[in-house]
């Protein structure tokens, strides 16, 4: 594409609104609350996956622990190693460990039909919410509504 809609998304330029619907109205969000979305879906695809395996279920499966290794890698991507703030930056490469295991417990779990790795993710993101939960206060159960509604 060349000229005024060389920089366009698909469709979209200038003379085209941007609707916000759906997922995209969950980003409106504060960015609290859509830490502990993905911490939700991610707990989420764990336990279906781990349901799924019982049943035999191996393609589903293997999806859903795509889905939780892909919003892991998300968190652990997102994280602000360089803020400035002092003990942020050691708090942040913890973090980024902590992630990377239950990334590498989740491959384990995936490969292997490993129940207790998965179980192991499961129980450290479930903690990890926890904690994120006494942070960070729910500013908007609307806005959390929406993004489960999504």
């Amino acid at each position: 594409m060349v000229g005024k809609n060389a920089n366009a998304v698909k469709g979209l330029d200038a003379e085209t609104p941007l609707r916000t619907t759906g997922w995209s109205a969950s980003l409106a969000a504060d960015k609290g609350n859509l830490l502990l979305m993905l911490y939700e879906k991610a707990i989420r695809c764990m336990e279906e996956a781990l349901v799924l395996i019982e049943a035999g279920d191996m393609i589903g499966k293997g999806a859903k622990i795509i889905q939780a290794q892909e919003i892991v890698l998300q968190l652990a991507d997102s994280l602000d190693k360089n803020s400035g703030i002092e003990g942020a930056t050691e708090i942040a490469l913890n973090l980024e460990r902590l992630y990377l295991y239950i990334y590498t417990r989740l491959i384990r779990g995936n490969n292997l039909l490993d129940q207790k790795a998965i179980g192991e993710a499961l129980h450290l993101m479930g903690t990890l919410c926890t904690a994120w939960e006494q942070i960070i206060p729910v500013t908007s159960n609307a806005s959390k509504t929406a993004a489960a509604n999504a």
